[in-house]
């Protein structure tokens, strides 16, 4: 794993819809951050790859994910916060899972 430098927030990400998002979530469960503009911005800033593996995530025997790296279920206030979300490859995010990064830390690609 290499260190990735966080990158400005997508411009379409603001405040409001953030909290949207948020509110989106807890209601309803669903996958708010699968957006785009989200994506592309996690591309750019992984060159391509996995955060944690660097496999690159932009060929059909490994697509994106998109990781939380707090937990989705466990800190849903962060489900769409810029800086908590990572690419990752399949493998990488299944293993990870619902990992709890507070109580356990591991290095954070950021």
């Amino acid at each position: 794993m290499i260190k990735l430098t966080l990158i400005q927030k997508p411009s379409e990400l603001t405040a409001e819809l953030e909290q949207q998002l948020v509110s989106e979530f807890k209601a309803k469960g669903t996958s708010v951050w699968k957006k785009t503009f989200i994506e592309n911005a996690l591309l750019k800033m992984s060159h391509g790859k996995c955060a944690y593996s660097e496999q690159y995530v932009n060929q059909k025997s490994s697509y994106m994910e998109i990781d939380h790296f707090k937990y989705k279920n466990t800190y849903k206030d962060e489900v769409v916060r810029w800086g908590n979300l990572l690419p990752s490859c399949k493998k990488c995010n299944d293993t990870k899972h619902d990992h709890d990064v507070m109580t356990e830390p591991i290095v954070n690609p950021l």
